[in-house]
């Protein structure tokens, strides 16, 4: 299963260094673009704790003139931490 803390949070840190790539401050990309984004979303969304609509995500791929899959690279990884125990599994635990 995809953890989705992990999923924002790569999101974000894409954007943030293809911005810095690109020698933008999150000023300069918040009012130097038609994003209608504030500094304050823009930085919540770097920082993986604010979701994002596929329609930003669009308006920010092209403002930063790549690819629209590139902001998603990485980020569709399965959370290794998120297992299932199953009952045979569960039974030769107890049995230890």
């Amino acid at each position: 299963m995809i953890n989705k803390t992990y999923f924002y949070s790569k999101i974000g840190s894409n954007i943030n260094q293809i911005r810095k790539d690109r020698n933008l401050t999150i000023e300069q990309f918040s009012s130097e673009t038609d994003l209608n984004l504030t500094k304050s979303t823009l930085s919540g969304i770097e920082n993986g704790k604010q979701q994002l609509s596929l329609y930003q995500a669009f308006l920010i791929s092209k403002n930063l003139d790549i690819p629209f899959d590139t902001i998603f690279k990485d980020a569709e990884k399965e959370d290794s931490n998120n297992f299932e125990l199953l009952q045979p599994d569960i039974k030769q635990i107890e049995n230890l």
